[in-house]
């Protein structure tokens, strides 16, 4: 048998800047091939998750269960050589897709009884509000089952880890903003005997809204049980901010870098292997102290060029799950493909290659309809998207902030930096330069700071400096292009002192880099804003915001006078993706309707976003106002309610296709102040716009 070895971090000096560095060193043999193909390594039997393997006495199984077919179930003596033995019964339990994965069950010795996780798929966003959708709409969720026979048949146990408590499932169009929270699933199971508990490390699912183009995340989140309590129900806890007092049902979790965990007796640690080829190591679970997570070649798992993305890790016997020594074997499988097996040694010293990041993104990097971006990092598994998730348990993803985009005139630039256009640039633009010493800062005043960069592989690296003093160095190489990474983040700052953030391109990069750019995109600062999209969701009022219709007012005779009623506002009803009408010309398709970041008027009444202020305080209200492509004018306004009367904030005018404006003031409100955005149609053009694209921005200010 050929064999081919890669040293990690040691081939070249780009291998030795692409790697992050190890507190190991490790080998990795891929081997040619399995004879025979196990039918659950990528034989007929190998499904889109890895079947689950047990050792039973001196037997070992592999056991899984598709949605709605029968249980399939092997044994032998190790991983390799398991034969099919008669299938178990599938009991209809009352979830929906049952599937048996996650690597491992877990096998109780003592009561002779077989306990299993089952990852489950509900709707996120049921087919009736979105019909023939090509996005994900899965709301993933985790059972338990058990079984006394050896998987021949199954016991439903009830739910241990879900995204809400069972009595209250959320539908994805509550969410706000433009992603809604797809749940824990696909998830790796380990048994830990050192430290008397049991693990679920699931992969997170963010999904991006139907309608909206954005990239979808996937990040791994973990719950805990203790091995005396068998895995019930209720007593399951999810890790967050350090401890675990979450529950596992609708409790809030942390990111971690955790996935597909074994402990090493040779090192002492415990390590975990994720998507994207990576390995991260652990010291202690109960802390998830994991460090960087390592690429391992993108030619092996999970990889650009890969999609065999299931697979298992056991030791040199090739029959323990949780335990392994210097030697381990790991096997890739997809859908009836096998992806390939792997010799793994490791050894106690230190690997020295200079840790840079790395992002892998296995999928087009504006985000797949079915698929999110593999990612692989030196720091954490977090990957942040633009938009704020208001709804996520994570402090920093639901950040509330005002965003100042590369282009704004409160930007300070110092130094050669030149304007660069394209669709994953913030707002269509960054501010690029490569140019020792040329700076671009911000003067705030807040509790925290955000900076957004543009990474690639010709980015080099940048100081960054807070109130003049310096705060850290950022590589900003990667080895594909990746869009709206933070380079900086700093809270606990004074909120009533004034702060400057100074970014200053150094003119230096790391081996693996072609140049010294750095693409500035926007700072951000922590802020009372309410960026209408930002708010977007299914829910009358949520954030203050109202999605309303106004018809005209009325002249009306009465006896010997006339008149005048109106004009009225009234909220419109939710039909996925957007707000729209009630009343007939709504049916023709001609009623006025809100969108994420559109308006669209009516042939009489006008599209109107409400934001009612929750307390008193002055506000700046911004945000560019353009007809969208399809041309067109319209009338545009903006109103304030206060004491029942309505007065204009920004008077009644008209919107040409091709004229953007920006609004850009502040008034003064009281609690239950209403300001209205308004969108109407301009009654001298025969051609009125179909789209007014606005997304107002209100920020309290000092």
């Amino acid at each position: 048998m050929q064999q081919t070895e890669k040293r990690m971090g040691m081939d070249s000096q780009r291998a030795q800047a692409e790697t992050p560095a190890l507190p190991f060193s490790v080998k990795v043999t891929p081997l040619e091939k399995l004879d025979p193909l196990p039918d659950y390594l990528g034989g007929r039997y190998t499904g889109d998750f890895p079947p689950c393997g047990v050792k039973i006495g001196d037997e070992f199984w592999m056991i899984d269960r598709p949605a709605g077919t029968r249980t399939h179930r092997f044994k032998g003596t190790n991983i390799e050589n398991a034969v099919m033995q008669p299938d178990g019964d599938a009991p209809p339990f009352p979830v929906e897709r049952p599937y048996m994965l996650g690597g491992a069950m877990w096998y109780d010795e003592d009561g002779k009884r077989l306990y299993t996780a089952m990852h489950c798929e509900t709707p996120g966003y049921p087919t009736v509000e979105v019909p023939n959708a090509s996005h994900p709409t899965i709301n993933r969720q985790i059972h338990l089952a058990s079984s006394g026979d050896k998987g021949l048949s199954w016991r439903y146990e009830g739910p241990i880890v879900t995204r809400d408590v069972p009595e209250r499932m959320r539908r994805g169009a509550e969410f706000s903003g433009l992603y809604w929270d797809g749940g824990d699933g696909d998830f790796m199971l380990y048994v830990d005997e050192r430290g008397g508990y049991i693990y679920l490390f699931t992969s997170h699912y963010t999904w991006f809204k139907p309608g909206v183009r954005r990239p979808g995340l996937l990040r791994y989140r973990v719950a805990r049980c203790a091995i005396r309590d068998k895995m019930a129900p209720g007593k399951w806890k999810r890790f967050y901010n350090g401890a675990w007092e979450e529950p596992g049902l609708g409790g809030k979790g942390s990111y971690v870098n955790g996935f597909r965990v074994i402990y090493n007796t040779a090192l002492g640690k415990y390590l975990a292997f994720t998507y994207g080829s990576g390995l991260t190591v652990c010291r202690d679970l109960s802390k998830q102290d994991w460090g960087p997570i390592v690429p391992l070649g993108e030619d092996l798992w999970g990889g650009p060029r890969n999609e065999t993305i299931g697979f298992h890790v056991v030791d040199e016997g090739k029959t323990n799950l949780f335990v392994a020594g210097k030697t381990m074997f790991l096997y890739t499988c997809f859908n009836q493909k096998f992806g390939g097996a792997y010799r793994i040694e490791v050894a106690p010293g230190m690997n020295t290659s200079p840790a840079t990041g790395c992002l892998a993104p296995a999928f087009n990097p504006m985000g797949s309809q079915s698929h999110p971006w593999r990612i692989v990092s030196t720091e954490s598994a977090q990957w942040y998207p633009l938009e704020p998730v208001f709804d996520s348990s994570d402090p920093i993803e639901s950040r509330r902030t005002r965003r100042v985009g590369c282009l704004s005139a409160e930007t300070v630039y110092a130094g050669d930096w030149r304007q660069e256009n394209g669709e994953l640039y913030y707002e269509n633009a960054a501010r690029t330069s490569d140019v020792k010493g040329a700076s671009a800062g911000l003067v705030f005043r807040s509790d925290a700071i955000y900076w957004r960069v543009f990474k690639g592989p010709d980015a080099g690296k940048a100081d960054v400096y807070l109130d003049g003093k310096l705060e850290k160095t950022v590589d900003c190489w990667a080895a594909a292009g990746t869009p709206f990474q933070f380079g900086f983040i700093k809270t606990g700052l004074d909120p009533k002192q004034e702060h400057t953030i100074k970014v200053v391109v150094r003119g230096e990069k790391n081996a693996a880099a072609t140049g010294t750019a750095i693409r500035h995109l926007l700072f951000e600062y922590g802020a009372e804003s309410y960026r209408a999209s930002d708010c977007f969701s299914g829910v009358v009022g949520k954030h203050g915001w109202f999605n309303q219709e106004r018809e005209p007012a009325r002249e009306t005779p009465y006896r010997n006078e006339t008149r005048v009623t109106g004009p009225w506002y009234m909220n419109m009803r939710f039909e996925h993706p957007n707000w729209v009408r009630t009343d007939i010309w709504d049916q023709r398709g001609h009623g006025p309707e809100v969108g994420h970041f559109h308006m669209r008027p009516g042939p009489v009444c006008a599209a109107v976003r409400a934001w009612v202020a929750p307390h008193d305080g002055k506000v700046r209200i911004e945000g560019p106002i353009e007809i969208a492509d399809t041309g067109g004018e319209a009338m545009v306004e903006i109103l304030h309610r206060h004491a029942g009367a309505v007065s204009p904030l920004r008077a009644r005018r008209k919107l040409e296709h091709g004229k953007a404006e920006s609004p850009d003031f502040t008034v003064e409100l009281a609690a239950g102040d209403v300001l209205y955005f308004v969108v109407e149609k301009s009654r001298e053009q025969p051609t009125p716009a179909d789209r007014v694209v606005w997304d107002p921005v209100v920020t309290y200010v000092d």
